[in-house]
C-alpha cells in the first residue's frame, strides 16, 4: 500500500493510503478504485435518489440491537454512568485550569497563592469568542483555542486592567499548551 494510486472516476493520481482510499481486502493493493471523495459523491447521491433501503436496513439493525437503541440510554444506571463520566472529565479539566493558573500566577503583580483570586483575561477583547467564566458549556478544543488569547491575571490587577487604568507588561507568559 505505498506508492500512488488513480482514482477510476475523476482521473486524479493521490497518494495510495487510507487518507485518499477505502480498504477493500479483496483487491491486490488493498485499496478502492475510487477514492474517499467520489465514494462519497456516490453513496450520497445513492442514497438522495432512494433512501428507502437505507432507513430499512437502519432499522433492521436496531432491532437486532436492542442494547443501542434510546431505551437503553434513557435506562437508569446508563444515565447514571453518564453523570458520573461527565462530572469526572469536567473536574479533571478544571484541575487542569487550576494548575495553570497557580503556575504561572498575575502577569502583572505575581500573586500566585490561591486559584480563586486568579482569572484568564483576554489580551485583545475584541477576539473574545467564548466567556471564560461559561467554559464547562464548550468543547475541551475550543476552550484551548481560547485560552490562547488570554494572559493570567489576578482579580485585582483583572479589574484594573478593565478599567485601563493598568497595563500589561511587555513581556508577559504567552499561553503554553496544555494537553489532557
Amino acid at each position: 500500500m505505498s506508492g500512488t494510486r488513480t482514482c477510476t472516476v475523476c482521473g486524479v493520481e493521490k497518494s495510495a493510503t487510507t487518507e485518499f482510499f477505502r480498504r477493500r481486502k479483496q483487491v491486490k493493493c488493498g485499496l478502492e478504485a475510487r477514492c474517499l471523495d467520489c465514494t462519497h459523491a456516490y453513496d450520497q447521491a445513492r442514497y438522495n435518489a432512494n433512501p428507502q433501503p437505507t432507513k430499512d436496513a437502519a432499522r433492521r439493525w436496531r432491532a437486532a440491537h436492542p442494547e443501542y437503541t434510546s431505551e437503553y440510554a434513557h435506562r437508569p444506571e446508563t444515565i447514571e454512568y453518564r453523570r458520573e463520566y461527565c462530572r469526572r472529565r469536567r473536574n479533571d479539566q478544571a484541575d487542569v485550569l487550576r494548575d495553570y493558573k497557580l503556575a504561572h500566577g498575575c502577569a502583572v503583580c505575581g500573586y500566585d497563592e490561591h486559584y480563586e483570586a486568579l482569572d484568564f483575561h483576554h489580551r485583545d477583547p475584541s477576539a473574545k469568542e467564548i466567556p471564560m467564566y461559561h467554559w464547562q458549556n464548550y468543547p475541551w478544543a475550543k476552550v484551548m483555542a481560547e485560552l490562547e488569547k488570554c494572559v493570567v491575571v489576578c482579580a485585582t490587577c483583572h479589574r484594573l486592567l478593565s478599567a485601563g487604568l493598568v497595563e500589561l507588561p511587555g513581556k508577559c507568559f504567552p499561553f503554553d499548551k496544555i494537553t489532557t
